[in-house]
């Protein structure tokens, strides 16, 4: 953890990694929204909670995980491409990554708090599920930005 201004972010690499997880995250939202109930991803689990119909609480249930697989590719591919090194790293994009986090931190806040005045029953959970990704969204897009516009004259 030597110098004080070093972030740690994953290699180049990973950015080519995110992309495959984001076709396997597809492959299985496909699967779980658009060709019904599958027997091969029917298993048995732990649920801490569960509410469909009743709510139960630590039990075993039976459950298609094909979304559950899906969501978890979904958001380490988005974790991955986000916090992975520039293929062309500069010193300076340690800055830029520290604005756009913090300009995403704001605007997620901001976004959160319109959701919960405007937003209300089960759809707030849905919302605040989704916050998150948006955040990564926002982050990616800030920090894009942020490179085109200090950019050094070379």
């Amino acid at each position: 953890m030597g110098k004080i201004n070093y972030i740690p972010l994953f290699p180049h690499k990973a950015k080519y990694l995110s992309i495959g997880f984001l076709v396997i995250s597809f492959f299985f939202g496909y699967i779980y929204f658009f060709t019904g109930e599958n027997e091969i991803l029917q298993f048995r689990t732990l649920a801490i909670i569960s509410i469909y119909f009743d709510s139960r609480y630590f039990e075993i249930i039976e459950t298609n995980i094909a979304d559950e697989i899906s969501a978890i590719f979904f958001i380490v591919a988005f974790g991955l491409f986000s916090f992975s090194k520039s293929k062309q790293e500069k010193e300076y994009y340690n800055q830029i990554r520290l604005k756009a986090f913090i300009f995403s931190v704001y605007y997620s806040m901001i976004l959160w708090i319109f959701c919960f005045i405007f937003v209300y029953g089960w759809a707030i959970f849905i919302v605040s599920a989704i916050i998150p990704i948006i955040f990564l969204i926002i982050y990616n897009s800030i920090f894009a930005y942020l490179k085109v516009k200090y950019k050094p004259i070379e």
